[in-house]
């Protein structure tokens, strides 16, 4: 069984190729990713610039885990609302490199999200195993939590 492009390829550059399959999104589908990374980065740069801005937030361990945890979010939810807005402004996907870009947003969001999200179940296994046999908790450090 033959591919419908095979032998067709040949004569045409990459950029053509991508071209003709690039489809034009529905106004709906760009605008509901937009508004929900809006409110994403809105949501997140509040909820970091409150921690930051608060002298006693900043001095608890914890809260360092949470400034870490929301700073992948908020890079990838504002390239992602980056994109999105270069996106609807044209009326159609843009370029093979913006998802190239949106793909590594993606991968570098969960990674990182990952990572944390390991480290503060470390840390509440340690808690809770302390408290399983009845000693005192002394949670880290923030030199330890940077």
């Amino acid at each position: 069984m033959s591919h419908p492009f095979d032998g067709h390829l040949t004569s045409v550059t990459g950029m053509q190729v991508w071209g003709a399959l690039a489809i034009q999104p529905e106004d709906g589908f760009l605008l509901f990713f937009g508004v929900q990374n809006i409110l994403a980065t809105v949501i997140i740069g509040f909820v970091l610039l409150s921690i930051l801005m608060s002298r006693e937030a900043r001095e608890k361990p914890f809260n360092l885990f949470l400034i870490f945890w929301m700073i992948p979010d908020l890079v990838f939810s504002a390239g992602d609302l980056f994109i999105y807005f270069l996106n609807y402004a044209a009326g159609h996907y843009i370029s093979v490199a913006a998802c190239k870009v949106q793909s590594s947003l993606l991968a570098f969001g969960s990674i990182s999200s990952c990572q944390i999200n390991a480290l503060i179940a470390l840390e509440l296994h340690r808690m809770l195993r302390h408290s399983h046999v009845r000693r005192h908790y002394f949670p880290p450090s923030k030199c330890a939590v940077a």
